[in-house]
């Protein structure tokens, strides 16, 4: 059997031998490090084999920036001869047509000229589509032989390597490989550009146009057009789009676009394949296919905490991340104190219920009032962070301690229309998107990652304070003051009322605006940016002079439609699965005061069983962002879906016709279903991040925002879902044992909910496997 070794030497080009991985060479590399970790004086001695790896892996990024390098200068080269092809016969194509002094031999001539051309760009471009394939293949093979016999170096920042290359199995989608790389963020966004080749891609569907339409026009003049086509150049229309392997659209062009008549539709119809005329298509084709499948397998995934915080845009320049200390902290206490505030009424649904006079099921809508207004305060403060910071951080708090006055008041005062309006004026104080894009716009790249692990750990916190609280406040004895009712329900919220007075003073005295230049527009001026610029093409070692007056050629980029786009689909596969999982987990939440009166709970109970449960959402993050190494998103999404299905099964099923739910398996459902739809939340993040298109990834209504109102409409849903099922079934009226059986009942309902919609969504993930597979 022929080693690989060998197979790249017989595939490759000869004259761009140089320009290969050095894959015999990386190779003796790794065999003297397998002998060395085989030598028993070596073994257990870290020291001794480390310094090795870490030369086996600058070797390769060596090579690795060979080839990005190599890749980009020949990718200018097809990209400049396209452009010239395009020009030529935008020249030809009305003198053929219109030149009655032409003959028919010589139209005939300096059309199959003209195909001789583009034939000669295709095999060009099929060229650079196998170098592309065979580097892929090499780089996967180097990686897979170095962990499959030396235990891969992984990042740290003591070796100065935070990233990873990620290398996937190609036959079981479910194992991967990671190898710790010390790439810039430069040579990282060349061999993503790479990995996707886009304007290759784009350029391949530009030759297979052209030849498309000299092939008609030859047809024309010959006489061979097996239909009667009127019509002439004028008439000009779109080709009609469709998905190609040589081009994210056909009729997308990378170069000048060509005018088309509609009779060239009709032809197109009833002439068949074009790689019948052009056999260079099919080669094309064929190697459009393994490039994309190749290419597809090495990726450096981004960072897992970044994406778990709905942060896509990329990192600012070092001269604009201007990030404070001070600022960092106090929005990450924003995101704290608000998560506290959203969970602080669920410890305190049944006596707040009891006093106003409704169901306990009512709690949901009691809950779920401010999931309404922060959807709308997502859209709010990502337009107003567009423009300031301080005003709305200013705003958000005095929001809260409004709300949260009214929400204490309420309690003697007011009833439950007061109430509601509290917990509306709540989520008016849901800065979390103003949070997130201090941390995207302001904080360095080597940075990010610990920003955005401690926004989700202060929203984790925060979580887990809210429903603390109900523990040191069950010590207050009740009283009156200024006809006010002082006890546990009540003194929760003015003690948060209290900590948003702190941080309103400490805002306005010493929070500084951000001092960035036309604030608000360095992200929109980023998606505007021609698809590459020099630096991204290899940088000035390479296209001194190559690119000077092309700048005028650059042509403008066709507007984005999210709804047409490649991406859409499976972006709302997440979208689905973040409304799904909020919907069960806070359904879930929401409903725990009403689950735990039957086994005799008080509000201090309840508030520390769901203070544990936001604390393990630490610990879960930083698991999940250790595997996300190892276990691919979609698969994680799969498992977590499973395991919700089954922990609402287990607390459905065997208590159909129970008077009372058994305890064990109530709280190992709603402990399965919780860890579940957090590990689910962080793969579903990480995920949408590779799916969604870079259009996305910037500007006011960005994915992050999606994120946000897709998982606020969840927590809403659920928290409604849970007041409706109350409604219907009873809870709170009747002698004890009605109410047993009617809580029995609204756990059968809400949890037999819970497992058909995580079984259905599960169902979706399936059928978008392939799509989702390829993303992660």
């Amino acid at each position: 059997m022929v080693n690989f070794g060998e197979s790249l030497k017989e595939a490759r080009q000869e004259e761009w031998r140089y320009a290969y991985l050095s894959y015999e060479s990386l190779k003796e590399q790794l065999e003297l490090i397998i002998a060395a970790a085989a030598d028993e004086a070596n073994k257990g001695k870290v020291d001794k084999i480390r310094p090795l790896k870490i030369m086996f892996e600058r070797h390769l990024e060596s090579e690795i920036v060979k080839i990005l390098e190599f890749y980009s200068v020949m990718l200018e080269s097809v990209r400049a001869e396209e452009k010239e092809c395009s020009r030529v016969q935008e020249e030809i194509m009305p003198k053929i047509h219109q030149d009655s002094e032409l003959s028919t031999e010589l139209r005939l001539a300096l059309i199959e000229s003209q195909r001789a051309q583009w034939r000669g760009l295709a095999n060009a471009a099929v060229s650079l589509l196998e170098y592309i394939s065979l580097n892929m293949q090499a780089l996967r093979k180097i990686v897979k032989k170095h962990s499959k016999n030396v235990e891969p170096l992984l990042p740290s920042k003591d070796i100065g390597a935070t990233r990873v290359i990620e290398i996937l199995h190609p036959d079981e989608p479910g194992q991967k490989l990671i190898q710790a790389t010390f790439l810039s963020d430069d040579y990282i966004e060349l061999l993503t550009k790479m990995q996707h080749h886009h304007e290759l891609q784009n350029i391949c569907s530009s030759i297979r146009e052209s030849l498309e339409e000299l092939q008609y026009r030859a047809s024309q003049i010959d006489g061979s057009t097996p239909v009667s086509i009127s019509g002439d150049a004028s008439e000009t229309s779109s080709l009609e789009r469709r998905p190609s392997l040589l081009g994210a659209e056909v009729g997308r062009r990378s170069g000048g676009q060509m005018r088309r008549s509609r009779s060239l539709v009709v032809w197109k119809k009833s002439m068949g394949n074009i790689q019948e005329y052009e056999p260079v298509l099919i080669k094309l084709e064929e190697a459009a296919a393994s490039a994309q499948r190749n290419a597809s397998l090495v990726s450096v995934p981004d960072d897992w905490f970044s994406n778990q915080a709905a942060i896509f845009t990329a990192p600012p320049k070092d001269e604009e991340a201007v990030a404070t200390k001070l600022g960092l902290f106090m929005n990450f206490l924003s995101a704290f104190l608000y998560m506290a505030n959203y969970n602080l009424v669920i410890p305190f649904i049944r006596p707040l219920s009891e006093k106003i006079g409704v169901s306990e099921s009512f709690g949901g809508i009691m809950v779920g009032a401010a999931d309404i207004s922060a959807m709308i305060a997502a859209v709010f403060y990502s337009v107003w962070s567009n423009h300031s910071f301080r005003q709305p951080m200013v705003f958000t708090a005095v929001t809260l301690i409004v709300s949260n006055a009214m929400y204490s008041i309420a309690y003697d005062w007011g009833g439950l229309p007061l109430l509601m309006t509290a917990r509306l004026i709540t989520g008016f104080g849901a800065a979390r998107s103003l949070n997130r894009r201090y941390i995207a716009d302001f904080v360095k790249k080597e940075k990010r990652s610990l920003a955005s692990a401690a926004f989700v750990g202060a929203s984790s916190l925060g979580m887990a304070l809210g429903p603390f609280l109900a523990i040191p406040v069950d010590a207050v004895k009740e009283t009156t003051v200024l006809g006010l009712t002082i006890n546990n329900v009540t003194t929760a919220g003015w003690v948060m009322c209290l900590a948003w007075v702190v941080f309103l003073i400490v805002t306005i005295v010493f929070f500084a605006e951000p001092p960035r230049k036309d604030f608000g527009l360095s992200k929109k001026s980023t998606a505007e940016e021609p698809a590459a610029s020099i630096e991204q093409l290899g940088g000035s070692k390479f296209l001194d002079g190559e690119l000077e007056g092309k700048n005028d050629q650059i042509e403008e980029k066709p507007r984005f439609n999210f709804w047409k786009d490649p991406s859409f689909h499976p972006t709302m596969v997440m979208v689905v699965l973040l409304f799904m999982l909020k919907l069960e987990q806070q359904g879930a939440v929401s409903s725990v005061p009403i689950f735990t009166e039957e086994y005799g709970w008080g509000e201090s109970r309840v508030g520390f069983f769901l203070a544990i449960m936001g604390i393990v959402v630490i610990p879960v993050n930083i698991m999940m962002g250790a595997m996300s190494k190892y276990v691919r998103d979609h698969v994680q999404c799969l498992l977590a879906l499973v395991v919700c299905t089954l922990g609402s099964l287990l607390i459905v099923v065997p208590n159909v016709n129970a008077v009372k739910i058994v305890t064990w398996r109530y709280f190992t459902g709603f402990i399965m279903i919780y860890v579940a739809t957090v590990v689910m939340e962080g793969a579903a993040m990480s995920l949408m991040s590779k799916v969604i298109a870079p259009e996305m990834a910037v500007g006011t209504f960005n994915a992050g925002l999606l994120a946000t109102d897709s998982g606020s409409f969840g927590r809403f849903i659920g928290n409604l879902g849970m007041t409706l099922i109350g409604r219907a079934v009873g809870i709170g009226e009747g002698a004890p044992r009605q109410q047993s059986e009617r809580r029995t009942t609204f756990g059968n309902i809400s949890y037999g909910t819970y497992a058909f919609v995580s079984f259905g969504t599960a169902l979706l993930v399936v059928l978008s496997y392939k799509k989702l597979k390829r993303a992660s």
